[in-house]
């Protein structure tokens, strides 16, 4: 009987290590998936003597609204992006203000990353 019960002892410890490695697995998908399911990022800047171009995309594999964007030019928040941006989609804006003969400082934040980029004007 004594050797049964290690059997035992040996098939319960197995199914438990399974069985938290398949937690840990589920839950560090659904992190990653999480974390890159919206990813913005810079497809091009230019600017001319008043007003910046900014054409952005989204990398991810979910659309993103226009409220989980925002924008910062020279640490002055200008709002919103202005339209919903699907999956691999590109939005450009082009109202976004410049300083003139200057180095201007654009901060992008979406849902998933943020990111700077800058311009001469």
């Amino acid at each position: 009987m004594r050797g049964v019960a290690e059997i035992i002892s040996v098939i319960l410890l197995l199914m438990i290590t399974i069985g938290i490695t398949g937690t840990a697995y589920v839950y560090i998908a659904g992190m990653m998936t999480q974390k890159t399911a919206k990813i913005i990022s810079i497809l091009q800047t230019s600017c001319n003597s008043t007003h910046i171009l900014l054409v952005i995309t989204n990398e991810g594999t979910d659309k993103i609204s226009s409220s989980e964007v925002r924008i910062l030019v020279n640490n002055k928040d200008m709002g919103n992006w202005h339209e919903d941006i699907d999956p691999r989609g590109v939005s450009i804006r082009t109202d976004l203000p410049g300083n003139t003969g200057q180095q201007n400082l654009i901060l992008i934040i979406s849902p998933s990353n943020s990111i700077t980029q800058k311009i001469w004007c």
